[in-house]
């Protein structure tokens, strides 16, 4: 009985107090040649093997060695310190019965890693529990591109951007939208457009009936519109014109007019105010008065 009392509190021994054979050693930068070097001084190795990093995502990952003697009073002679000196750093020893145990060990560090790795990305969703003047404030610091890429990593973000663009878009400039694409275009109009009142930029996008078709679809609102430095199809113009029932005033800089565009005019029946300032190319019976708006 005194044995194995005496063996349970020895370090070279397993809970049960059965002596092993087996140390694990922990380490940093000594080299492995080294190490082997200084540990079979102790007595002959059965096995010598290395097992995987502790942390290898830090800067000094912990690396570890599984020793296995012939003799357990070899074992016993290693253990009897927890710290050894090698080549200038301190290594630390521990007993384990076998390989298993070490894989096991190796398992439950992947585990409190994953853990800890599914809390980081838990406090990283906390921003969906910030209150919405915070998010406001968040989207009030990003350009229209960005809003609409934000909103759309999460649908609870959408509401509130429903309520930051009726404050924020009621006047837009159009030329926000240079870095944008068709498909976020038409994504940010779809929440942002129906509370627009007033354009104002050069639609220099390629797609200048699309651009045009979304705005008709989107932007129905629009009492004043300012528009330079483009051509736009006659029939596009004209659709422009009927989709936005409440238009009031436009104006056109550095544009080019044709009769038809003219004749589409007609349709807006709300129109009060046209402008046109440097009109470099009016074709048509209205040509006399190029120059003269």
């Amino acid at each position: 009985m005194e044995q194995v009392l005496s063996n349970k509190n020895d370090k070279s021994s397993n809970g049960n107090g059965v002596l092993v054979q087996c140390i694990q050693v922990t380490y940093k930068k000594t080299p492995v040649y080294s190490l082997r070097q200084y540990f079979r001084q102790f007595g002959a190795f059965r096995n010598f093997e290395t097992a995987y990093d502790l942390n290898p995502q830090q800067l000094e990952p912990i690396k570890r060695l599984l020793i296995t003697y012939v003799e357990q009073e070899a074992a016993r002679r290693v253990l009897l310190n927890e710290s050894h000196f090698v080549e200038n750093e301190i290594v630390n020893v521990k007993s384990t019965n076998s390989r298993q145990e070490l894989v096991k060990e190796n398992v439950c560090e992947t585990e409190r890693e994953n853990l800890e790795i599914a809390h980081t990305r838990e406090k990283a969703f906390n921003i969906l529990q910030l209150p919405e003047f915070c998010i406001h404030a968040i989207l009030e610091r990003m350009a229209p591109g960005d809003q609409i890429r934000f909103v759309q990593s999460h649908r609870s973000f959408q509401t509130i951007f429903e309520t930051f663009s009726r404050r924020k878009y009621k006047k837009f400039i159009w030329n926000k939208t240079q870095s944008m694409t068709m498909g976020e275009i038409r994504d940010f109009l779809s929440i942002a457009g129906k509370y627009m009142v007033e354009l104002n930029g050069e639609i220099r996008n390629r797609y200048y009936d699309d651009v045009m078709n979304l705005l008709i679809v989107y932007c129905p609102n629009f009492e004043k519109v300012t528009l330079s430095d483009i051509y736009i199809n006659p029939d596009s113009f004209r659709n422009f014109l009927r989709g936005l029932p409440n238009l009031r005033e436009l104006n056109l800089t550095y544009y080019q007019l044709d009769e038809r565009a003219f004749a589409a005019l007609r349709d807006a029946k709300k129109l009060r105010v046209l402008k046109l300032s440097n009109m470099f190319h009016i074709r048509g019976e209205y040509n006399l008065y190029n120059n003269n708006f």
